[in-house]
């Protein structure tokens, strides 16, 4: 598969990996199907990487990405994987809050992905109603399974303990532990 770029969706079929599109307006669905593109990216392929800008909101349609933070030792955190149906929420984290990056997407595997670039994003969350709620509703999922986990983490953990066994380089990769 060689990496390939359509610059207009041609076929809207992607939209049922994601229900929260279904009930756009005409004019925000014109409007995404012009300005968004597909993309169909090679296994192995960084996506996006720390330091840099969001330029795009990104859907995956099939299809894997890691999104990983390397130490400055050169470990590897993997901090959440994306899925067919689902969007980076690093990327739209960024894009909201206008940062750079702070981690690293990988295609784990072949991936085709929708691309909606930051100036169409910008337009229809603040034309479209449905289309905000698309982005906060998957944007608070992922907060919300975050919390969870940590919560979870704390239960496993002693508390006592989990600062000083976040100490060992091994468990922590490089990073700055927050004490």
């Amino acid at each position: 598969m060689r990496n390939r770029i359509s610059t207009m969706l041609k076929h809207p079929s992607w939209r049922e990996r994601f229900p929260g599109l279904s009930d756009l307006s005409p004019k925000t669905t014109a409007m995404l199907d012009k300005r968004a593109r597909t993309i169909c990216l090679k296994q192995g392929t960084v996506i996006f990487g720390p330091g840099k800008p969001a330029e795009n909101l990104f859907l995956l349609v099939s299809g894997t990405v890691r999104v990983q933070r390397l130490s400055e030792t050169g470990c590897k955190i993997v901090l959440h994987r994306v899925h067919a149906g689902e969007s980076c929420v690093l990327t739209m984290a960024c894009l909201l809050a206008f940062e750079y990056g702070s981690a690293e997407g990988l295609a784990e595997t072949d991936i085709e992905t929708v691309v909606i670039p930051r100036s169409a994003f910008d337009e229809m969350m603040g034309a479209s109603r449905i289309f905000r709620a698309f982005v906060f509703e998957a944007y608070s999922k992922r907060v919300t399974d975050l919390f969870l986990l940590i919560e979870d983490m704390a239960y496993k953990v002693n508390i006592r303990r989990g600062p000083r066994l976040c100490s060992l380089d091994v468990l922590c990769c490089g990073f700055p532990v927050p004490r």
